[in-house]
């Protein structure tokens, strides 16, 4: 009886951790749903820690996202 009650949890887990990586893996749709805006706000934010700990010298592209 444990043996069954193992398989079905593993497979319990195994199945809510696909519906939950699937899940984030559209970040604009589903249950964990967010706006465009909230995704660009987390960018500049990261951004201007970034640069406040290594300097504007040190990212890898402009602004608008292009290569420097």
């Amino acid at each position: 009886m444990f043996h069954v009650i193992a398989v079905a949890a593993t497979a319990a887990l195994s199945i809510g951790s696909l519906l939950v990586i699937n899940d984030v893996d559209e970040p604009f749709a589903g249950a964990i749903r967010i706006d465009a805006t909230e995704m660009a706000n987390t960018a500049t934010d990261l951004t201007e820690d970034f640069t406040a700990v290594y300097g504007p010298g040190r990212l890898p592209c402009d602004e608008r996202g292009t290569r420097t």
